[in-house]
């Protein structure tokens, strides 16, 4: 990492199962993302980096299951929640 920031493109190719992503400026190639997303709320992702593979799964949740929507907001607090 760098601490650059890129803007990208997506093109989403629903039929191949793949997202292309381009960067918005420079020369650098498009990144192609394949994705399956399985009956059991599992989304896979790999891409293929120029030092390697990486893959990730990950996992849907229902959205009760957010600490934000099931607790609620507060900006201010007499006592952290986290501690």
């Amino acid at each position: 990492m760098t601490g650059t920031t890129t803007r990208l493109a997506c093109v989403i190719r629903e039929g191949g199962h793949e997202m292309e992503l381009k960067p918005l400026s420079g020369t650098n190639s498009p990144l192609v993302v394949k994705y399956r997303d399985s009956a059991t709320n599992l989304l896979e992702l790999e891409a293929v980096f120029p030092d390697g593979l990486v893959k990730a799964k990950l996992k849907r949740i229902e959205r009760s299951q957010f600490l934000l929507v099931n607790r609620g907001f507060h900006w201010i607090s007499e006592y952290p929640f986290n501690r």
